[in-house]
């Protein structure tokens, strides 16, 4: 009898071993089937954000590229380093590339200094600043009347627009208060002045009086003479 109950037993419990076995194979494949799914979302997440990045990351290469295009219609990029390099191919000064530009020195060191693009308002300025780039440096030279070496070691020297004529009187607080008067900003003083808004700011910042180029002198004197009225007619 005890026999017949062991066999029973063991048959029993083979019996939910079996279904046991089964439900846990059920529920491991299942779950072997979900974690599968899981890790391929993961995958389809991971390639979607990547296309979004770039995606984003090429929306805003073509948003600078525009706005770079609508800043500079005529394709001149100016940078610091790209005006130092220039400056080093022509081997001129600071002083002598204000020149041929037709603005001042404070305006170029400021230039050199940016960090970044640099924005050039002025039109004669940057039409002067295109054509210089495609100039070579015997012929700026000679624009210079400066002299220069030749193959043979001799030197050639030509007449060209030479220094320009500097002005002193001129002081920050003379600046400032010009603009209070007029009440205008920076950027419509450097419109009326025909000189850049960085040009305007250095003369803000400057300590005690400064020299200007004459040409800039007679442009900035007139603008002393104008009422506020007379400014706002001409700024439009």
């Amino acid at each position: 009898m005890s026999n017949i109950v062991k066999v029973l037993k063991a048959e029993i419990q083979r019996i939910v071993r079996r279904e046991i076995a089964q439900l846990t194979a059920a529920q491991k494949h299942g779950l072997a089937a979900v974690k599968k799914a899981q890790a391929a979302s993961k995958q389809r997440i991971a390639v979607l954000e990547k296309q979004m990045k770039n995606g984003a990351k090429a929306a805003q290469r073509n948003a600078s590229a525009s706005e770079q295009a609508a800043a500079a219609p005529d394709g001149l990029r100016v940078t610091a380093k790209s005006l130092r390099s220039m400056r080093n191919r022509l081997g001129i000064t600071q002083a002598e590339l204000a020149a041929l530009l037709g603005v001042s020195v404070q305006v170029v060191s400021v230039w050199e200094t940016k960090k970044g693009r640099v924005h050039i308002r002025n039109s004669t300025a940057r039409s002067a600043l295109n054509a210089l780039k495609q100039e070579k440096k015997a012929d700026v030279f000679a624009r210079l009347g400066k002299q220069i070496k030749t193959k043979k070691g001799t030197r050639v020297k030509s007449s060209g627009i030479g220094p320009e004529k500097l002005v002193a009187g001129f002081d920050s607080t003379q600046i400032i208060k010009l603009r209070e008067r007029l009440g205008i900003s920076q950027h419509q003083l450097a419109d009326l002045a025909g000189v850049s808004n960085q040009l305007v700011s250095v003369w803000e910042r400057k300590q005690g009086s400064f020299t200007l180029r004459a040409a800039t002198a007679r442009q900035l004197s007139d603008v002393m003479k104008l009422s506020r009225a007379e400014a706002k007619k001409r700024l439009g």
